[in-house]
């Protein structure tokens, strides 16, 4: 009779568990770069094998978290654009949320509206990504509103009452 290594392994393992595991973390902790190293390799090999089972995955991430998605597209568009600074997702739905989840210049509410990301000084103008530069508004309001800031948009905010009925 052959000796089977496998099956041998998988009895040690199940015997060793708790001192195989607590081992392997030490190892991780002791040998971060080396470890995360090693995870990397793996999941790109995974990847590699298995492309429909990790686009089906992540396609499943994508839907799940899809804030998230938006706002790193976001985030992405303003570094392509050449914007200084930087916000996380926390803090624009905090400032939804200290804004009452209303636009600023119509006043309409989620959700019956979608409220977008605008800078109140353009990026285009010079304006930064952070959050002090950003203010929540419906997406139509957004679009009128377009690269206008100053005197321009003081009239464009005074018109919108009339523009939301």
């Amino acid at each position: 009779m052959a000796f089977d290594k496998k099956a041998w392994s998988k009895a040690y393992y199940l015997k060793n568990k708790k001192k195989i595991n607590a081992y392997s973390k030490k190892w991780q902790r002791e040998n971060l770069e080396a470890s995360r190293r090693i995870k990397r390799e793996t999941m790109r090999r995974w990847r590699a094998k298995n492309p429909e089972e990790n686009r089906r995955r992540a396609n499943a991430w994508a839907k799940e978290n899809h804030a998230y998605v938006l706002h790193n597209a976001s985030v992405q568009n303003a570094k392509r654009k050449g914007a200084k600074g930087n916000h996380v997702l926390a803090e624009w739905e905090a400032l939804k949320k200290k804004c009452n989840y209303t636009c600023q210049i119509c006043g309409c509410k989620e959700p019956e509206i979608k409220l977008t990301k605008d800078h109140i000084i353009p990026i285009s103008k010079g304006g930064t990504n952070d959050i002090g530069n950003i203010q929540p508004l419906c997406k139509s309001c957004n679009c009128r509103k377009r690269e206008f800031t100053g005197e321009h948009l003081q009239r464009l905010i005074e018109k919108a009452p009339e523009m939301a009925m």
